[in-house]
């Protein structure tokens, strides 16, 4: 019982840590009044997994491949409230992790090969920058910032191409869903709303880790 309690608390101090540093990362793209809302995301969304983290593995001992998806998994979160505020995605949390995942990828601390780390990285930024250079073309406008191409390339880099494609499905029918929600609800504002995809992909990539939790075991 006391082993049990001091790794649930141990698991909640490293949160904090890992929180207060992603919130220092990315405080240029975050208004200070969301600082509060971000914190609490990022808190439960890090004690959540550091939870699975410490109780799903088969020794009840972490493993290097839970600390990436970890990591990732907290890129993410933060990713979803910072885009969905701002629209800004910060490169801390996309760009600057993909060495990461192919360095996991590289030495097998993944479940993913380094070259599906690589075809994953390739698939994910070839699919949205073809997306964003034909929408550009059709709208006259920014369909999809860089920070959306970077992020799909960062969920290829730790889960590979079959899951990036799940990922980008999945964040299509999450956006359809609040896009048609927006529709209903909000009929004289809509065409001035603005759908932040990155948030939609980072949410998406988080159901996806938790289904491979929950059927292949990623964190064992």
């Amino acid at each position: 019982m006391i082993h049990n309690a001091l790794m649930v608390l141990s698991a909640l101090c490293t949160s904090v840590i890992a929180a207060l540093c992603g919130l220092y990362l990315v405080k240029d793209h975050v208004p200070s009044n969301a600082l509060t809302r971000i914190r609490t995301l990022v808190l439960v969304t890090l004690s959540t997994f550091f939870f699975i983290w410490y109780f799903n593995t088969i020794s009840y001992s972490p493993t290097l491949a839970s600390f990436l998806l970890l990591v990732w998994s907290f890129a993410l979160a933060v990713t979803a409230h910072t885009d969905a505020h701002t629209l800004l995605i910060s490169p801390w949390c996309t760009l600057y992790l993909i060495p990461l995942g192919l360095l996991g990828a590289w030495q097998n601390w993944l479940p993913v090969t380094f070259f599906e780390s690589v075809i994953g990285i390739i698939f994910g930024a070839g699919v949205l920058l073809i997306t964003a250079t034909i929408g550009r073309w059709y709208y006259k406008t920014e369909a999809l910032g860089q920070g959306d191409i970077e992020l799909l390339a960062l969920c290829g880099a730790f889960l590979g191409p079959i899951s990036c494609f799940r990922i980008l499905l999945y964040g299509s029918i999450i956006g359809s869903l609040w896009g048609t929600f927006c529709i209903i609800f909000y009929k004289g504002h809509v065409h001035t709303l603005k759908l932040p995809f990155g948030t939609f992909l980072a949410l998406a990539g988080l159901v996806e880790l938790w289904l491979l939790c929950t059927t292949a075991g990623y964190l064992l």
